[in-house]
């Protein structure tokens, strides 16, 4: 089973620690009230804690169409935020997938000392997903497991799955209320086809997984180096430009010009101003961005 491990704070690999498992997909409310019970117990008897979790996601093993919440770069930042000691993200493949529950605990036991165990309620693992709650109790003892279950105050559960339909939407909005933080991707700067450009509208290239976001246009806030701007951005396919492309985000700095290849850009989503379309000709395609620039002078001006 490989792994890699991101540490962000002292941790000792020779001492027990703490552990949450789970995708951690958007590190919603529900994921950060696990880690916060883990963190605090932590404190409270002096362990370390780490997350545990799995690149590329469980799910999109199972699934040629699954979307990502975030990118992992950025689940890695979030869970960071929340104060644990370092991130073990575990290479998930078919073998893994199809190996059995304990074995899985037995190879996870071997890469790290392991005091305690935190799970949402629902966890699964394991082939077909027959390990459960009972059979970590069963592996590590009843006392050393713990689960939350992840509870909205209206007893509809915080989940991934919701906040992928809410950013289909897409409601911004909500999915800050339901995570605590703006939605926000990151991705390597890649070298286009310069078709922007000859339209009169350059743009950088972000490469990202396959994301949940609804195909549209977007006002957004980048960090690119500790540099900051405003741009235009559209995620999707450019049907008017494009033919089976994958997804791709690109954005327009109205007030900025400059050779960003090869750094990572952080873009925060700021507001939705229309779905993706497919133009006639490149002249209405120019009129809409024209008209979308409006839009964000507007904005940034009210």
């Amino acid at each position: 089973m490989k792994s890699n491990l991101y540490i962000f704070n002292e941790f000792d690999s020779s001492k027990e620690c703490n552990i949450a498992i789970g995708n951690f997909d958007g590190v919603h409310k529900g994921h950060q009230l696990l880690i916060h019970q883990m963190l605090s117990d932590g404190v409270k008897d002096n362990q370390q804690s780490i997350i545990v979790t799995f690149t590329p996601n469980t799910k999109s093993i199972l699934s040629n169409s699954f979307e990502l919440v975030q990118p992992y770069v950025d689940r890695r930042y979030s869970l960071q935020r929340q104060g644990v000691c370092a991130v073990l993200e575990i290479d998930f493949n078919i073998e893994l997938c199809k190996s059995s529950p304990n074995v899985f605990l037995d190879e996870l036991s071997s890469k790290i000392l392991i005091a305690n165990v935190y799970v949402g309620k629902d966890f699964r693992f394991g082939s077909k997903g027959t390990g459960n709650l009972d059979t970590l109790k069963s592996y590590f003892s009843k006392e050393r497991v713990h689960c939350t279950d992840l509870l909205l105050q209206n007893d509809s559960k915080f989940s991934s799955r919701t906040l992928r339909e809410v950013l289909k939407a897409p409601n911004l909005s909500e999915f800050e209320k339901l995570t605590g933080y703006p939605y926000v991707v990151s991705g390597p700067i890649v070298p286009g086809k310069q078709i922007g450009k000859k339209i009169g509208f350059p743009t950088i290239n972000i490469d990202l997984n396959p994301m949940s976001l609804r195909y549209g246009v977007y006002i957004v806030k980048v960090t690119i180096d500790e540099d900051f701007y405003q741009g235009i951005a559209n995620f999707g396919v450019a049907p008017t430009i494009h033919t089976n492309r994958p997804n791709c985000l690109e954005v327009h700095f109205p007030n900025d010009s400059k050779e960003l290849y090869g750094k990572e850009a952080r873009v925060e989503f700021v507001k939705f101003l229309r779905a993706e379309k497919h133009f006639c000709d490149k002249s209405d395609l120019k009129l809409a961005i024209q008209q979308d620039l409006l839009s964000f002078n507007n904005y940034f001006s009210a």
